[in-house]
Order: C-alpha cells, then structure tokens, then sequence
C-alpha cells in the first residue's frame, strides 16, 4: 500500500528532533561559532553555541508539543486561542528534560522506529520542518551552509528509513543566493520533498530580488514546494 492509498490523515507541520550528529565536524571546522550538543546530569541535552549562549535550546523543549500531564482535568481553552499547557515545574516534566535523548521514543530520533508512532497516533505520514530554528540564522555563511548540508544529508537518511512516512523539508542558505541553488541542485538530486525558508528574506533584502529567480524556477521546475514556518528568521527584525 503506498501513502495514496492509505486512508489516515498526513501530518503537514511535523518537526524534526535534530541528533548530535547533524553538528559532527562543525566544532573542529568552525570553532565556538558552531552548534554542538552538550550534556549535563542536572539539565540534559541541549544544542549550544558557545559564543551564542542565548540560541541554546534544550533537546526536550523541541519534542515537547506541550505540558500537560493531566488528562483528567478538563482543558480550558478561551474563544480563538490554543489550549493553556500545564506547569514545567511538573517532577515528571522535569524528569524528561533532565534524561535529554536518552528519556525520549526512539522514533524521535530514528526514522526507521517513528512509524510505530505514526500508528499510534493514527496518521500516515509526517511532512517534517527543522526543530531548531537557530539553523536558518547563523552569521557566518560557511557555517551556516556547511550546518545545513549535514541537516539535509542527516534528513534525506530520517526519509530513506521511514520508508516514506516521513517528508523531508531540506534547508536552504538564503543568505548567499547562489549557494541555496548549489543546495537545492544537490537536494533535488537526493530525493529530499520540499523546501523549508526563513519567514523573513535576508536584511536588506526581499525574496522578490532578482537574485533569487534561479533558486525559485529551479523549485518549480522539479516540483518542490516552497514552505515557510513561522518564527523561523533569517534575522532578528529591528
């Protein structure tokens, strides 16, 4: 049976959970300014930046969709806006991010295990966005294509041992125009589905600029679609 015929409902705003190994090498190349995963027995997993502390984000954080514990309590919910989640203070909740990947299901990290997932919340497929945003914003441009390439290889690998359940969205460096369509070429090539863009183009820049047309005909040539998620920045706005 293939996803077409499958009857379940797709997931269209999934998020991946990125592993350690989407920062290999990136360390030794690019020294402090590079993302790597640190562990603590007090707080767990968390991706870091050594000269930007403030873009750490523990591992949990990402894979938490909320943090509710409660079930038995109805959940309140005001007239257009999303369900209130309960206290991070939970000694449960607490436990999870303290244990980091180790505490996690294995198919937040593996995709050959996330379907066993998927079956248990009852859909046929997840089209996966990145988890830390931070990846999309990176000043140095040699970093930040060097830490986009591992994520797509890391993903296409996610999409290949989901055996098709999972919908990798590939990153792109839009800071450097004639990079991102090096990117998305190569890309296309490995099977990846879609692309995922910062919500806001470059500084000074706007994604109507003429320095962009090669990478949106090459999209729309092989089919891709183009995705943006919100509070995913190229920039912090002034």
């Amino acid at each position: 049976m293939t996803l077409l015929d499958d009857p379940r409902p797709i997931s269209a705003d999934s998020h991946a959970l990125e592993g350690p190994e989407v920062f290999d090498g990136l360390p030794k190349r690019f020294g402090d300014d590079a993302p790597r995963v640190v562990h603590s027995e007090s707080k767990g997993d968390w991706i870091t930046i050594p000269n930007q502390p403030n873009r750490s984000r523990n591992v949990a954080i990402m894979c938490l969709a909320g943090t509710r514990l409660d079930y038995e309590t109805p959940l309140p919910r005001a007239h257009a806006s999303k369900p209130s989640a309960g206290s991070i203070d939970d000694p449960e909740i607490q436990a999870y991010f303290k244990g980091g990947y180790a505490a996690m299901r294995p198919g937040l990290r593996d995709g050959a295990r996330r379907p066993d997932d998927q079956d248990i919340d009852g859909i046929s497929a997840e089209v996966l966005y990145s988890g830390w945003f931070s990846m999309f914003g990176l000043p140095n441009h040699d970093l930040l294509v060097a830490l986009q390439q591992n994520y797509n290889n890391w993903m296409h690998a996610q999409q290949v041992a989901s055996k098709g359940r999972l919908v990798g969205l590939a990153a792109l460096p839009v800071q450097d125009p004639g990079r991102a369509y090096e990117e998305l070429n190569r890309v296309i090539k490995l099977g990846l589905k879609g692309i995922m863009l910062p919500s806001n183009a470059p500084r000074d820049r706007k994604y109507s600029d003429p320095c962009y047309e090669p990478m949106w005909a090459l999209a729309e040539e092989a089919g891709l679609p183009v995705a943006f998620h919100v509070a995913c920045m190229s920039h912090t706005p002034d």
